[in-house]
């Protein structure tokens, strides 16, 4: 017989969102011996990962197993509109749950605001339209070059 200790998986909640840039300062900083050497540092890209209305627990864990492949620094939940982490969450993601660092906040807005004002880069995904275009968009090729310049955000929104 085996004996297994078993706990739920943990989601850090951030109280404010200032604790989410303290960790990620901390974070870089205590990581940064860990880049290779022939990276040099400021073209490390740090990007996170904000999921928001990903009510699905077969797609969040689809979603947190391709980010925990991609080697992203993190991903932060909306506390209200995603699913909750869970047993079906973690075996869809290939137990890859386990290892990431994983935030939720109830208020995602105020978060992007705090983000913004401290010169990170906010990114998401936009299908081709009219619309489209009045916003700032960039191509693939393009967007290495922005990650590698300061921390980046990218968001993802309802399946």
């Amino acid at each position: 017989g085996f004996i297994l200790e078993a706990s739920p998986i943990q989601c850090l909640s951030l109280s404010t969102h200032k604790e989410f840039l303290d960790f990620q300062i901390n974070y870089l900083n205590d990581n940064e011996s860990k880049i290779p050497n022939n990276l040099h540092y400021k073209n490390y890209i740090n990007l996170w990962l904000l999921l928001d209305e990903i009510t699905d627990p077969m797609n969040m864990g689809a979603i947190l197993r391709n980010a925990y492949y991609f080697r992203l620094n993190g991903v932060i939940l909306s506390a209200k509109n995603c699913a909750p982490l869970s047993p079906v969450v973690n075996k869809a993601s290939s137990g890859a749950c386990e290892f990431l660092k994983i935030f939720k906040t109830s208020n995602p807005l105020s978060l992007l605001r705090l983000l913004k004002k401290n010169n990170w880069k906010i990114v998401g995904a936009v299908s081709p339209s009219k619309k489209a275009n009045k916003i700032l968009t960039i191509s693939y090729d393009e967007l290495y070059i922005h990650l590698s310049e300061s921390p980046t955000l990218f968001i993802m929104g309802s399946e």
